[in-house]
């Protein structure tokens, strides 16, 4: 098989702008909105997770492009993620806003899972870098802001239910933060 991923699911030609209805690979993870009917669907939702202050966690839900295509592709001429959602687009250190139908808040992540960078509310036809970024998650404008993302937040991966958020308790020892 092809494609194992089990977030994906093809276009057909006419809905992804091209051909008389073959299944056409566009290399974006699904954009199904409606996460009981992902459970019911046996699909994995991926989840970025990042602590916002002491005691309190933040989650964003992810689609991933996969693929040269799928990262050059990225947001163009497709709708803006929902709020609370985002494109992850690996590897990746440089992202372009042609054809993006409303301003975007980039957030660029080094290797180890760190923001790097924020620029929020980026409008279409601009071209962003950040030097030593591995990835770099798309956001509608005012998203991060509102997620509470900062540089330096640390992410991380968490899958499925295990991603639903849930208040932590605070950190005992090390290093603390206030936002």
């Amino acid at each position: 098989m092809r494609n194992a991923n089990p977030l994906h699911r093809p276009l057909t030609g006419v809905e992804a702008g091209r051909g008389g209805g073959k299944l056409v690979d566009d290399g974006i993870d699904d954009r199904n909105n409606d996460r009981s009917n992902d459970r019911d669907n046996g699909r994995i939702d991926e989840w970025l997770e990042f602590a916002v202050r002491v005691g309190t966690q933040a989650t964003i839900r992810v689609w991933r492009a996969r693929g040269f295509a799928g990262r050059l592709r990225g947001l163009i001429a497709r709708p803006l993620p929902a709020p609370g959602s985002g494109l992850w687009i690996e590897p990746c250190a440089a992202v372009h806003t042609f054809g993006v139908r409303g301003p975007l808040d980039l957030v660029f992540v080094s290797t180890c899972m760190v923001v790097q960078r924020i620029d929020a509310a980026v409008p279409a036809r601009r071209v962003r870098a950040a030097n030593g970024a591995r990835a770099v998650l798309e956001l509608q404008a005012g998203e991060a802001a509102r997620a509470g993302l900062r540089v330096g937040t640390r992410l991380a991966w968490r899958h499925g239910a295990a991603a639903a958020p849930v208040p932590t308790s605070a950190i005992e020892g090390g290093r603390r933060w206030d936002p």
